[in-house]
């Protein structure tokens, strides 16, 4: 979200503007979405692995994270 908060700051989005679109706008919109996608699925990752990481900890404690009620082979297939 941190980087479409940087492009809808750079390109304000009105009305006015949709009806005018300039192709540089649209590549680097493209672009900005592309590179929040990896990151947010770069962080799903990362936290998934730490979720599989420290499973005996969170059974202890009665988390319910996806390592726990999916098992361990369907997160590392997610």
């Amino acid at each position: 979200m941190v980087i479409l908060i940087i492009f809808f700051s750079k390109y304000p989005l009105h009305i006015r503007s949709l009806l005018l679109v300039d192709h540089d706008e649209v590549r680097f919109f493209r672009f900005m979405v592309l590179y929040a996608s990896f990151a947010f699925i770069i962080s799903l990752i990362r936290e998934v692995i730490k979720d599989m990481e420290d499973m005996e900890g969170d059974r202890k404690y009665g988390c319910r994270t996806m390592p726990i009620l999916w098992g361990v082979n369907a997160s590392k297939y997610l």
